[in-house]
């Protein structure tokens, strides 16, 4: 069997073509059983050619390389498509392509599912694609604060940040009392303001400090943030509760150190820096 050209086809991000490969990918299977069922050898339905094309797709899925599994998918829908054309009108019962597509579809509309395609998409720069799976997302979890953090991290991850900010900003709104949620909403506007220290990373710290006095985190996040704005006696405090909340942290006396040299203290900064490096 010729399969055709696959050079023209990518089956890039979106929900609706993963189904359409899915589905096919089930009714050739749904065709496979039936035959050893009735006996009736399958050659013409799984032939060495789409074996090796369903063990490359299999392959490039353990992988988990998306350019692979992208590679593969479009090659296993020509070859679907193929096959399916070459099949007999009359076997529409067999190869059950209709009943295939609404259980592909189920095999995607849970959330794990989709927030791993959302992923995909954004690493392979698929914004518009990723919009459209993120509203879809949404839309079928309403209210979910830990949704919305998610996405948030994913967003910033995938170089988004104004959609990173807004999803934050989301999770804050459904649960004020989220630390995890103020942190991310000071890390996607620190992003956004290409990495400059602004008063809205400063509030959601501060908020984040609140929430959790104690943790290494917040402690750490504010004491640096205070440093860029040369709150000397803030940031010292907040360094040091973050290197007691986690002893072998070097980063608290890193920032401890530049902080005494930018007050021209060299004596403290030399013994701050050198607690640092005892660390790291």
């Amino acid at each position: 069997m010729t399969l055709p050209n696959s050079s023209n086809l990518r089956l890039a991000g979106g929900r609706r073509r993963l189904l359409v490969v899915l589905g096919l990918f089930c009714a050739l299977t749904c065709q496979a059983q039936e035959a050893q069922q009735s006996g009736r050898p399958d050659p013409a339905v799984f032939g060495a050619q789409v074996n090796a094309l369903l063990a490359a797709q299999q392959d490039a899925l353990s992988s988990g390389d998306p350019d692979q599994i992208l590679k593969t998918s479009s090659s296993v829908a020509v070859a679907s498509l193929a096959l399916l054309d070459n099949l007999d009108a009359k076997d529409q019962e067999s190869r059950k392509a209709l009943n295939a597509l609404p259980y592909a579809e189920g095999l995607l509309s849970d959330l794990p599912t989709e927030m791993s395609l959302l992923g995909m998409e954004l690493s392979l720069g698929e914004k518009s694609e990723a919009a459209e799976l993120a509203k879809h997302i949404e839309s079928t979890n309403p209210g979910n604060a830990e949704l919305h953090l998610k996405l948030a991290q994913m967003f910033a991850q995938g170089s988004e940040p104004d959609e990173a900010v807004e999803e934050a900003q989301r999770a804050v709104e459904l649960d004020p009392a989220s630390r995890d949620a103020q942190i991310a909403l000071g890390m996607a506007y620190w992003r956004l303001n290409g990495f400059e220290y602004n008063e809205e990373t400063l509030n959601a710290f501060t908020a984040a400090h609140q929430l959790d006095p104690d943790g290494f985190s917040t402690n750490l996040l504010l004491g640096l943030i205070e440093s860029k704005y040369e709150r000397w006696d803030d940031a010292a405090a907040h360094l040091r509760a973050a290197a007691k909340a986690n002893p072998d942290a070097p980063e608290p006396w890193y920032q401890l150190g530049m902080n005494a040299y930018e007050q021209a203290q060299a004596a403290q900064a030399h013994d701050l820096l050198e607690r640092y490096l005892s660390l790291y």
